[in-house]
């Protein structure tokens, strides 16, 4: 027996799936850009209790404010270099790495690919253009 559902209500149900099956690993791309900051203030305080680092020991490390710990434990917006300055206290700053892998370019011939300054579109990608309903 099918039930009819609203987007929404379906899109809920598959987001909260998708988090319990996943086992603890967020699913961030199904969720809000302040969803993932919330996430990542709760993860990030997980860490630290599990490394039995206290409140203290962290602001000592990392030279931040305990507003700035509290803020970002809430899912607030705190600015980069602190959170830097917070992994950092914690000993995670090596995570970071992971954020934006660039990928080595190699080549069997040992010659190394550039990576380009400036994207742009070719000529070639301008004149194949077509309004969606030409076909």
């Amino acid at each position: 027996m099918f039930v009819k559902m609203n987007n929404k209500l379906l899109f809920g149900i598959l987001y909260l799936s998708t988090r319990i099956l996943s086992e603890g690993v967020m699913q961030f791309e199904l969720m809000t850009d302040k969803d993932v900051v919330a996430a990542l203030g709760e993860r990030f305080d997980k860490v630290r209790r599990h490394k039995h680092i206290q409140d203290k020991e962290l602001l000592a490390a990392s030279g931040t404010s305990s507003a700035v710990l509290a803020k970002f434990r809430k899912g607030g917006n705190i600015n980069l270099e602190s959170f830097v300055k917070l992994m950092r206290g914690i000993g995670e700053l090596e995570a970071l790495e992971k954020l934006l892998h660039v990928p080595e370019s190699f080549s069997p011939t040992g010659e190394n690919k550039k990576i380009p300054q400036r994207i742009r579109k070719s000529k070639e990608d301008e004149k194949n253009f077509q309004w969606g309903d030409e076909q």
